[in-house]
């Protein structure tokens, strides 16, 4: 029994310590060279000008089928009012 907690032991330091090997890795190595560039909002402001089309037709094609499905539905809740005399 006691082996076992020692090899469970000594597999969570082993994990621990390649993280931390891993971390130290990835600190090292600037975003240039890793691939990796900075993004500024107007870029994706820009991406969102482009679809504008795409996104306009997804609404109205949303607000069609809502509008659609909502008149073929039965009414659920019915209102009348008298006035009195």
């Amino acid at each position: 029994m006691k082996n076992g907690h020692f090899l469970q032991e000594r597999d969570r330091e082993m994990e621990r310590e390649r993280k931390e090997e891993i971390t130290k890795e990835i600190k090292e190595i600037p975003h240039e060279e890793a691939g990796f560039e900075e993004v500024h909002l107007i870029d994706y402001v820009n991406v969102l000008l482009k679809r504008r089309w795409l996104i306009a037709f997804g609404v109205f094609i949303s607000v069609l089928f809502t509008g659609i499905i909502s008149k073929k539905m039965a009414p659920v809740f019915a209102a009348s009012a008298k006035f009195l005399p």
